[in-house]
């Protein structure tokens, strides 16, 4: 059979080779074709499909598709780099996505992949589950500000100011670097939160070691997440879907 680089399925001619993904802005997760890829680097040992599955993967977890402090998938990348996405997260995008994550996982023993997988379940299982059993649906891209009205991804992103109310000025000017907040934002003002920063290099300018920064950072993070508890979340739908709750029980 011939190797995936040299066109035997059409999909991995699409790769973005710099960002992953199979597709142009807006940009889709599209778990299928990660699904497959992995079959077909199963059925042949073709490394290139395992490397762009992998590269995929990892570039869609360390943008802002992913909700770097409370796990789980945003719907999709309004750009090319998946650095802002639209807000929504359905349970079928999560559902799909950890079994693509775990199965990467196995194929590469990249344990990154799996923390992925573990984070995405753990939002599901604490904002997703219904109290009678099953799995809501899906949470709303837009959430209401503190001058009362609703703005797209305001939940989840993040100023130098608000870092620092929280955490702090020193701790904020650490998280703030890794996370990349800065005054001028990345969308409306605002912040979506990355982890495309190096962490050595992040770790040198703060005079941490890689250990430290990484300690530091999720003891921020708890702060964070607590914090952004206490602002209105995006609405809740609450529907309990046969077919989605299907492919969630099977995650």
């Amino acid at each position: 059979e011939q190797p995936v680089r040299h066109g035997h399925l059409d999909e991995a001619r699409q790769l973005d080779p710099r960002h992953g993904g199979w597709s142009r802005r807006p940009k889709f997760p599209r778990p299928v074709v990660p699904a497959l890829l992995l079959r077909y680097h199963r059925r042949t040992g073709d490394a290139e499909a395992l490397r762009q599955v992998v590269h995929t993967l990892r570039r869609m977890a360390t943008g802002g598709l992913f909700d770097q402090l409370g796990g789980g998938f945003h719907r999709y990348s309004t750009d090319d780099r998946w650095l802002v996405p639209h807000f929504e997260k359905m349970l079928y995008d999560q559902s799909q996505l950890v079994r693509v994550y775990v199965e990467a996982w196995q194929a590469s023993g990249h344990d990154d992949l799996a923390f992925v997988a573990r984070r995405t379940l753990n939002y599901v299982a604490r904002e997703l589950v219904d109290p009678k059993g099953g799995f809501h649906s899906a949470t709303d891209a837009d959430s209401l500000t503190p001058d009362g009205h609703m703005a797209e991804g305001w939940c989840f992103t993040w100023t130098p100011a608000e870092l620092a109310k929280v955490l702090g000025p020193e701790q904020a000017a650490v998280v703030g670097d890794w996370y990349g907040v800065t005054p001028a934002g990345n969308f409306e003002g605002r912040s979506v939160l990355t982890t495309w920063k190096s962490v050595p290099t992040v770790a040198a300018r703060h005079g941490l070691d890689a250990a430290g920064l990484r300690a530091a950072v999720i003891a921020a993070d708890r702060k964070l997440l607590a914090a952004r508890g206490k602002r209105p979340p995006p609405l809740l739908d609450d529907k309990v879907i046969t077919g989605w709750n299907g492919l969630m029980i099977d995650a």
